[in-house]
């Protein structure tokens, strides 16, 4: 994400904010995959610890 904020440099005037305004957005939208995933396998290794318990 550094790097993307770093990359803004390259732009100039209008063009720097418009830069600036995808690369803040796509921050948000990164960390999606990361978060889902984690709460996934949180779940996942919750449920295969707990007892079943079906009834019969």
């Amino acid at each position: 994400m550094t790097v993307s904020f770093a990359g803004i440099a390259t732009f100039a005037g209008a063009d720097r904010s418009w830069a600036a305004g995808w690369v803040t957005a796509a921050t948000g939208w990164i960390w999606l995959g990361p978060v889902l995933a984690v709460v996934l396998l949180a779940s996942a290794a919750l449920m295969a610890r707990l007892p079943d318990r079906s009834v019969p």
